[in-house]
């Protein structure tokens, strides 16, 4: 999404919300969305601090926010997705 961002120079939203849209996870951008997919079975996103379910990525390759994405499974097992204000998108587990 980032590198759609700055090849039509235009921010991308990106939403993770469960069962919008049908899907878990779209691009929203003014009047259309776009569904990604779904999170697999047993799989939910787990929020606290830190976390975040919106992310725009700009056209100039950055994010609108530094934050973290974190997805858990039933046993409470859970992976990590940062994303930093440069861009940059990291996983760990």
């Amino acid at each position: 999404m980032k590198y759609d961002a700055i090849s039509i120079g235009s921010g991308q939203t990106l939403h993770f919300l469960p069962n919008t849209f049908n899907c878990d996870y779209h691009i929203h951008n003014g009047g259309y969305v776009v569904p990604l997919g779904n999170l697999g079975n047993g799989i939910s996103y787990y929020t606290g601090t830190g976390t975040s379910v919106v992310f725009v990525m700009l056209p100039d390759g950055t994010c609108d926010r530094s934050a973290m994405l974190i997805l858990q499974n039933e046993r409470g097992m859970r992976d990590t997705v940062s994303v930093q204000i440069s861009g940059l998108v990291l996983t760990k587990r």
